[in-house]
């Protein structure tokens, strides 16, 4: 889910955004709490996020480095000069490389 309980209680979380994702997936993303179901995740977890994307977006950038952070097994590996695109070649190779 790109949206959990503390996305929608940000203030952040802009209502025209709340508007667009409806009643009823806003009350689902309500009861998912993001930092509760990532430390319940028992495999090994790679975590993969672009630079670009992370530059443009604080709280992807923020969600990954959380993601990290919380699943006991995780790792975050940033790709470079990347955006939100996982079939770019810097991507793939960094992918290939972890995997």
């Amino acid at each position: 889910s790109p949206y959990f309980r503390e996305d929608i209680e940000s203030d952040l979380m802009q209502e025209s955004w709340l508007r667009q994702i409806g009643k009823r997936r806003t009350a689902t993303f309500r009861e998912l709490d993001f930092a509760t179901m990532a430390s319940r995740i028992p495999s090994n977890t790679l975590v993969f996020a672009g630079r670009k994307e992370m530059d443009a977006y604080p709280d992807l950038a923020y969600r990954a480095e959380q993601a990290a952070q919380l699943i006991p097994r995780a790792a975050l590996h940033v790709v470079e000069d990347a955006g939100h695109d996982v079939a770019d070649p810097r991507y793939v190779d960094t992918i290939r490389r972890y995997v």
